[in-house]
């Protein structure tokens, strides 16, 4: 394995002028005996002096309002980029990797198998939802667009050349566009009170960080030599940082900078994220001795800087960081980790080759980032080539594209890497190939490459390497982007002699076979102008939506129809999955060890296998079930998600000490099919948990569908409705469900609220498809005496339509009980599917509302509309939602009741509840035309605080 090459000294030794003499006096980045900030470290190093010269410093300017540079622009017109995409030539001169023959040979120790052009899988083209037009053209005025899109529970960030605009879900703006000279307030920028002009910035890049609730935007700058002399003493480059203060990416941010010596230039910034860390990658081009525009020169080195989360979210003065380079690796792309369950950043790259097979093609180059700077410095691993290796084919230069009226320049599209992701084991790449793509003549054409490598290994091997394209057409410059349920997304310009570039997409599901995707869905179409300007740019962004597991985003660019560039921002969905309703089985007792072995102790996660246990397939992608608390140790609240968090943001349950408690849920699997629990308490307390499953989704047409319903009572025996008196301790009664009132007869299984009046005894009640054994394997609601207690359920319906209800208490005990429906299933296609989201807080009255929410308590009899779609995943096509609704803070025992519209007199109840008791329950709620939920708090009197926490969603 080579070793990096250190660049020979560069810098002239005289007295620096300017804003360098006053840099070195403060010890900034020169000379060689002064150090360049905590913790830096160079890949390849052998002396303090090389490190030094070597390194960038990095400093932190605390944190500043959005608006901090509105309106303070430059002094003078910002220069263009002027990197030649072509200059990429390695320099290496130890352990030089050899250009592999086709197929294998030289350089390589076996065959090196080709990338495969995709076929058909026959799933349909997905929806790009509600698009709406981006930042244009005309807006930026400059070439090429580079678009990237970056998406939050609420909101999206789209950077495109030099803008960033804030919308929310739906694209109505949330603040005005900014210049990133602007918000990165570079008007003003010093370094340690010497001001510096930013002659130029280019390739904003913004990602949000589910893992840390945070959005981060990098941003390259440079200065030029403007001192008159002969030697380039005065040029430097710059990466601008920041990260948001909040989950809001309109709220102020933390900024801090990076200064390269030397006169070196950083271009094309890449984020990759893990759970502990971030990486900027970037390519380190010579800055020339122009004033006029100095970022013509030579290509020198690829870098990686290295930052721990855990120290940036501090918004520290000094950030410690860990600096790697290797002057033969080309475009390095560390990995996004959406999700951040792995503490290791993957990085791909160019592994340039000497000339002349190094003019056309690169090895593909493999690394991991391990560590933190906190426990003594990050550690990038050596470097494989996966080339020479013999996993995977060289990146090659494609042709050039066509459109309407002939090829474009050389230089627009190349082989580099565009995207990197890494999910679940599996690093995906993308690039663009030549390739003949099939079903036509013979032809040399773009296509678009998508590269998966398996990475539980130390050296990878290839899952697939798929060519994406069209006979008669260019497929070039793909973006990659993975749903949280592990839907591969590839997004596209496409274009031909007579197609303007458009923009397209295709996917491919987890269960389908590798190299096969489905059918093209075009998200903007060019007809046939000719795109007027020279340059494309060199990637596209796709972001996972971190709420909705089935969706990503795209903002790609398109030829208008005059000409100039513009994009279109949507969210590409799959259709939902569908219902099969089971009888309940217990796959939790921690009691007695099913699903787990012994209790939960606070604050510690714990994972429950559900796909592949007790009927649940392998492929189930979300359920619904019974979550039952007991034996607590203290009062607290529990959160069931899909992956394991010590500090989960949303609730499922809350329980005071004492009390057996219940929930239903409706929660997404993780993609290797399990949930995890979190008990919040005091430290060091435990507990024990029961979990009854009642039914699973599948992402296929095998299941049922929803039809959701205004609610409707079908039960309660208080005025024999359903039917007539108590129910007497350990007797089953049955009593039907479908065909009553506007539940169809053929109905699968309902949604509803199951609710326990009047008991004279402690106890439970099982609601079950078919009469419950003497002793119930399952429960779905636990109660103690005097307390009007419900608990949402989702439940099969037995052959006739009917279900089955039995109260356990001591023999000759009674109660009373109300069932409300609020939807049903059939088994057609007719109706909604279900998309599971990753749990997200949409309403907490107890805090300042968040985008058109609500705050402030609830009055009695006093109802309230909560606006829930386009936010917290749920998009404005949904109609109907799942989730978890918690009353806290009453002042009175009462009832809260969740409707479509807001009722001040609603028929129906969705949670009841004493004083002083923090209680939740499970909902599935029908929304109304304006996507829109109506909450009504009844009691005597006083005021009460709701929360709601949405799981899923029906379209």
């Amino acid at each position: 394995m080579e070793e990096a090459v250190l660049r020979p000294p560069r810098r002239n030794t005289r007295s620096l002028l300017c804003i360098f003499a006053v840099v070195v006096s403060l010890g900034l980045i020169w000379p060689a005996g002064i150090s360049a900030g905590p913790s830096a470290s160079t890949a390849g190093a052998s002396s303090p002096a090389a490190r030094s010269e070597r390194t960038p410093t990095v400093r932190g300017q605390g944190a500043k309002p959005l608006d901090a540079g509105r309106g303070n622009g430059p002094a003078k017109p910002l220069q263009k980029l002027s990197v030649d995409p072509a200059n990429r030539t390695s320099r290496s001169t130890a352990g030089t990797p050899k250009a592999p023959a086709p197929n294998g040979g030289a350089g390589t120790t076996g065959v090196v198998p080709s990338p495969v052009l995709m076929t058909g899988s026959g799933a349909p083209a997905a929806t790009s939802w509600d698009p709406w037009e981006g930042i244009n053209e005309t807006g930026s005025g400059l070439e090429p667009p580079d678009p990237w899109v970056a998406v939050g529970p609420d909101d999206v960030v789209q950077t495109v050349q030099n803008r960033l605009r804030f919308t929310n879900r739906e694209g109505t703006l949330t603040a005005a566009d900014l210049g990133i000279f602007e918000f990165f307030d570079l008007g003003d920028f010093d370094v340690n009170g010497t001001p510096v002009t930013i002659d130029g910035v280019s390739d904003p890049r913004w990602l949000y960080d589910a893992k840390h609730n945070r959005w981060i935007g990098v941003t390259t700058g440079w200065h030029c030599d403007d001192d008159g002399a002969l030697d380039n003493d005065d040029s430097m480059g710059f990466v601008f940082g920041a990260i948001s203060q909040s989950s809001d990416p309109t709220d102020g941010y933390y900024h801090f900078y990076e200064i390269y010596p030397g006169g070196f230039f950083p271009y094309e910034p890449t984020i990759g994220t893990s759970g502990d860390k971030f990486t900027i990658g970037v390519n380190e081009n010579l800055l020339t001795n122009a004033a006029s525009n100095c970022t013509t020169g030579t290509y020198d080195a690829g870098s990686l800087t290295t930052f721990d989360w855990a120290d940036m979210l501090g918004s520290p003065a000094l950030p410690d960081f860990t600096y790697d380079f290797h002057i033969d690796m080309f475009a390095p792309r560390p990995a996004v980790s959406p999700q951040g369950v792995s503490n290791t950043i993957f990085v791909a790259s160019e592994q340039l080759l000497p000339s002349p097979a190094g003019d056309t093609q690169s090895n593909v180059s493999y690394m991991r980032i391990t560590g933190t700077n906190a426990s003594g410095g990050t550690v990038l691993s050596p470097k494989q080539d996966l080339t020479s290796l013999g996993i995977v084919a060289a990146f090659e230069d494609p042709p050039r594209p066509f459109q309407p009226g002939g090829q474009f320049p050389v230089g627009t599209v190349d082989r580099r890497p565009t995207d990197a992701i890494w999910q679940d084991n599996v690093l995906t790449i993308t690039s663009t190939y030549p390739c003949d793509p099939a079903g036509g003549p013979s032809e040399n054409r773009d296509c678009a490459r998508v590269t998966q490598l398996n990475t539980s290994t130390t050296t990878p091997s290839l899952v697939q390497d798929v060519l994406v394209g069209t006979t008669g057409t260019d497929s070039w410059y793909p973006g990659v982007g993975l749903s949280q349920s592990g839907i591969l997304h590839v997004v596209y310009t496409r274009s031909s002699n007579t197609e303007g570039m458009s923009s397209f997409d295709r996917y491919q599901l987890p269960s389908d076979p590798v190299t096969t995707f489905s059918a093209a869905q075009e998200i903007a179409n060019s007809g046939s102008t000719h795109y007027d300007g020279t340059e494309w740019g060199h990637y596209v962004g796709v972001a996972q939506d971190p709420r909705d597991t089935n969706a990503v985003w795209q903002g790609n660019q398109y030829t208008k129809s005059d000409g100039t560039w513009a994009t279109r921002v949507s969210e590409l969905q799959t259709a939902g999955s569908t219902f099969v309703g089971i009888a309940p089985v217990r796959l939790l007792d921690s009691r007695v060890g099913n699903g787990t072995s012994g209790p939960f102790t606070s604050s510690v996660p714990k994972s429950v296998d559900i796909a592949g246990r007790g009927g649940i397939p392998n492929d189930a992608v979300a359920i619904t079930g019974n979550l039952t608390i007991v034996g607590q140790q203290a009062a607290g609240y529990a959160a069931l998600t899909p992956l394991p968090n010590a500090n989960p943001t949303t609730s499922t349950i809350n329980f005071p000490l004492g009390d057996n408690r219940a929930n239903n849920v409706t929660s997404p699997l993780s993609n290797a099919g399990g949930v995890s629990i979190t008990y919040k308490a005091a430290a060091g307390k435990q507990t024990h948990f029961v979990f009854d499953v009642t039914g699973y989704f599948l992402n296929d047409e095998t299941g049922a569908t929803y039809n959701d319903l205004a609610p409707l009572r079908i039960l309660d025996t208080r005025s024999d409705v359903g039917l007539a008196d108590a129910f007497h301790a350990n007797v089953n009664r049955t009593f039907q469900v479908a065909g009553v009132g506007t539940i169809p007869p053929n109905a699968k299984a309902i949604t509803g609220n199951l609710t326990v009046t009047n008991q004279t005894a402690a106890g439970y009640v099982t609601l079950a498809t078919n009469p419950p054994p003497a002793t119930p394997a399952t429960s779905t609601i636990n109660f103690p005496a005097g307390d009007v207690r419900a608990n949402g359920v989702t439940v099969k319906l037995s052959n006739t339509g009917t279900l089955s209800a039995v109260y356990k208490a001591p023999n000759g005990k009674t109660t009373h009980l109300v069932l409300d429906v609020t939807g049903y299933y059939l088994n057609n296609l007719d109706g909604a599917r279900f998309v599971a989201i990753t749990p997200g807080r949409r309403m907490d009255t107890r805090f300042p509302a968040p985008q058109e929410g609500l705050t402030g308590p609830f009055g009695a009899s006093n109802a309230r509309t909560l606006i829930i779609e386009p936010y917290q995943g749920v998009p404005v096509n949904a109609t109907a939602i799942t989730g978890n609704l918690t009353v806290v803070g009453q002042s009175r025992a009462g009832y809260v009741s969740m409707t479509p519209l807001a009722d001040d007199t609603p028929d129906t109840s969705t949670l009841n509840f004493p004083l002083g008791d923090i209680r939740a329950n499970g909902v599935t709620g029908r929304l109304s035309g304006a996507g829109s939920v109506g909450l009504v708090y009844k009691a005597s009197g006083g005021l009460t605080h709701l929360i709601l926490d949405i799981t899923g969603y029906f379209r």
